[in-house]
Formats: structure tokens, sequence, C-alpha cells
């Protein structure tokens, strides 16, 4: 027994060492770190245009709200009624915030620009409560049968309540209120690269594409590779079955190919952090708490959401009832946490306010709780890797097949109940697939020990020429 264990651990450290020498290999891992390098340089320009461009729209909604307001007080002036000095009274402190807004973007007076979002959001929660009570006595009704109606259509856009606007400028405004008191360090910007940040976008946007091709790549051999350099001699002298020498290749890939991709996010989360700062580990970022016990998803349209946002052009629609100066596009999440939404002016959008089955969670504790689906992932690319190896005549047409392996199921990531649905982790986690961490897992675990038992079951009638 102690032999056989013996043999299978030195089988295991010989998989390992084969897998790290390989040249094949070191290039696949130079062309993660470069995409790395690339996603971090992208998204650090990109936040510097946004911010600058932030600045010049809220230099714009400056005069648009003073002019709003202008207008609105001489409206008031001839036909009375409070809906209209609210109104303009609102408008002024829109104006005003993004005034201030602008110089601290300008400035990237971080503790400034959070401070304004906040106050934004407040007015705009404040506004929207009292503009639902008003509404609910009768009196904004009253007040538009006294307008003419030449002018009182507009009016009834401006003016009519927005319920789902009000819960989330309030939730938007609890949330910026509670960074400010606690001290976090606020994420300013989907675009934003410190070192938390850097790790929260990555796994939520690039990652599941990127690592299921390099994954694929790096254990692509796995298997093949042994005929081409005649090692199958040594593995089938070892005392170990045919099917335990198939477990160690799969085991010791899905470890490979996991320190690999761990340690370059490591890697780029430090250099990351020491550029630009690592950001506030408590971070709160939303996650579906019932996500590892329960096999019931969270209802989410987040897919349909992104297939249906459209950017037409600046200032598309200037509705001030929706006011879409400022984009609150809050899809609970898709990397941009609860209450992350930045001032833009991009088309289409929707306000949606959180989702009472979600909560919220530190970002450190958000990210090392994806550690087991994702180490259950690279268990599934490894079984699938080394099925395809297994079958395969030689290396090179090995490499080509899990490379079109990778590319092919990329788009299995975003259908619910698929096996590869798994790299999909930190969606997952903030309950935006319409499927839980637990039954993404179970998904993948049997999928593997479905492709175990197809490999061993081959490599058990194959024969060898050594």
């Amino acid at each position: 027994m102690k032999s056989k264990i013996g043999s299978t651990a030195a089988l295991f450290r010989f998989e390992i060492k084969k897998l790290a020498a390989s040249r094949k290999n070191w290039a696949v891992i130079a062309i993660l770190c470069v995409t790395l390098f690339l996603f971090v340089a992208y998204n650090m320009q990109q936040e510097r245009a946004e911010r600058l461009e932030m600045a010049a729209e809220s230099d714009f909604l400056v005069t648009w709200y003073g002019y709003k307001a202008a207008v609105y007080e001489d409206f008031y002036g001839q036909f009375g009624g409070e809906s209209l000095r609210a109104y303009a009274e609102i408008s002024r402190k829109r104006a005003s915030c993004f005034e201030e807004l602008a110089v601290a973007l300008r400035n990237n007076d971080r503790g400034e620009i959070l401070r304004v979002r906040a106050a934004y959001c407040t007015a705009q929660a404040e506004y929207g409560a009292w503009s639902l009570k008003y509404a609910e006595e009768d009196k904004l009704q009253q007040e538009l049968a006294d307008i003419p109606y030449t002018v009182s259509s507009a009016f009834v856009m401006a003016l009519s309540p927005d319920y789902g606007g009000y819960r989330y400028y309030t939730a938007q405004a609890d949330f910026y209120q509670n960074l400010l008191e606690s001290g976090i360090e606020p994420v300013l910007s989907l675009y934003e690269m410190t070192g938390f940040h850097f790790l929260y976008r990555f796994m939520t946007t690039l990652f599941p594409a990127v690592v299921l091709v390099i994954a694929f790549l790096l254990l692509s051999d796995s298997m093949a590779a042994e005929k081409d350099s005649g090692t199958y001699k040594f593995l089938l002298l070892q005392p170990v079955s045919r099917a335990k020498i198939v477990a160690v290749k799969i085991v010791a890939g899905a470890v490979y190919a996991a320190a690999v991709v761990l340690v370059a996010m490591l890697c780029a989360f430090l250099i990351t952090g020491c550029i630009n700062g690592f950001g506030s580990p408590e971070y709160p970022v939303l996650i579906d708490p019932d996500g590892y016990t329960s096999l019931s998803a969270v209802p989410s349209t987040y897919y349909d959401d992104v297939s249906v946002m459209a950017y037409n052009g600046i200032y598309q629609d200037l509705n001030m009832k929706m006011d879409t100066a400022y984009t609150a596009f809050e899809m609970h999440g898709d990397g941009l946490h609860l209450g992350a939404s930045p001032y833009s002016s991009q088309g289409q959008f929707s306000l949606t306010e959180p989702s009472a089955e979600l909560s919220l969670t530190p970002i450190w504790l958000f990210l090392i709780s994806l550690l087991p689906p994702l180490l259950v992932f690279f268990l599934l690319v490894a079984s699938t890797a080394v099925c395809i190896s297994a079958f395969s005549y030689n290396g090179i047409l090995s490499l080509v097949l899990c490379a079109i392996a990778g590319i092919c199921l990329i788009p299995t990531i975003q259908i619910a109940y698929s096996p590869f649905q798994a790299v999909n982790c930190g969606l997952l986690a903030a309950g935006l697939c319409g499927q839980t961490l637990l039954s993404s897992v179970l998904v993948a675990l049997v999928t593997s020990a479905v492709l175990y038992l197809i490999t061993s079951m081959g490599f058990r009638k194959k024969d060898i020429i050594c």
C-alpha cells in the first residue's frame, strides 16, 4: 500500500515538473501576463478618459440645470404651485452638485467626488420622497389642472413621481453615506484599477473567457505528449493502474493550471496596488448569501439587461424625470457593486433598485469565496483537456483541438447549468446568472467524473507502443 502511495506521489510530482518545464506552457503563461497587463493599462486609460468626459458633461449640466431652474422659477411665478417651486429648487441643487463635481473630477479628488455624489443622491431621494407624498395627496394633479394644456404635458413628464428612481437614489444615498461614515475608500469608476477592484473587475468580466482558453492551452498535451516524448514507458512501468494514471494527470493538471492563473493574478494585484493603491478590502460588494447552500437562484435578468442596453449618442433623451445625465444602470453589480454607477449620458438605461435577496459583503471576503468554485472549474478543464489529449494522436493535434474547444466553449459560460458556467464564479456569487454557486459546482463535478470515466475506460483499452 505504501509503495503504491509513494508511486502515486512520485507520478504526481513528475506530472507537475513536466508541465512546469514545458516551453509551450511558458509561452501560454507569457500570453496570460500580457493579457493582464493590457487589461490594467486599458482600464487605467479608460478611467482617465471617463473622468475628463464626465467633467465636460458636468459643465454642460451646470448650464442645463441652471436653465431649468430659471424656467420653472418663472413658471412658478406665473402659475404658482409647490411642485413647480420644488422642481426649480432641485434643479438648482443639481446644478450646484454638478459644478462641484466638475472641479473634483479635474482635481481627481476622490473624497470630494464621493461627498458630491452622496449629496446628489440625497437631494434626489429627498425630492423623490416629497414628490411621492405630494402626488399621493392629489395636490400635483390639482396644480397641473390649472396649467394651460399647451405646457402641461411637459410638466407631467418632469414632475410625475418616479417610484423606481426614488428607491434607487435612496439606496445610493445610504450606500454613499455609509462609505463616508465608515471611512471606506470608494470605488468611483467601472474602470478603476486599485488592487482589489482589479481583481473584482477581472473576475467578473475578462476572466471567464481568458482563463477558459488559457487553462485548455496549458493542459492540452498532458496525455498526447507522452507519445511524442516516449515517456509512456515510464508511466506504464509504475505500480499504478491506468485509471489512476488518468486521475493523477487530471489532479496535477488542475493544480498546475490553478497555480499558474492565481499566481499571475496575485502578481498583477500586487503590481497594480503598488502603482494605484490597493483600495479598501472592506469595500462592500453584492453577493447572493444563499449561493453556497441553496439550489434556488436569485431571479436575474442580467444578460437580458445587457443585451437591450443601447448607446446611441450623448444627450439622446434629456428627460428630466429620469435624469439621463446620470447613468443609474445598476444590474445588481456587473463589477460595479452597489452604489458605484458613474456619471454619464449614454443613451438608454434603467433604474434598478438593489434586490432584497442579495446582501453586501467585504470585497476581500467575496474574492476568497470564489476560490472553491474556481478550483472545481480547473478540475473540470483538466478533465476535459486530458480526455481530448488521451484520444489524440500527437501533441500538436491535441493542442489544436483543445484551443478550438476552449474558444467554442466560451458562449456556454452564459448558459444556466452549463458545466463551464463555473468559470463565471464572480457573477454567480453576485446572484447574476440565474444559478447558484452550489448548483454550478455540482454540475461541474458530475461532468468531471463522467469525463474521467470516459478517459480511463478508453485509456485502458488503448494499445500503446513504447
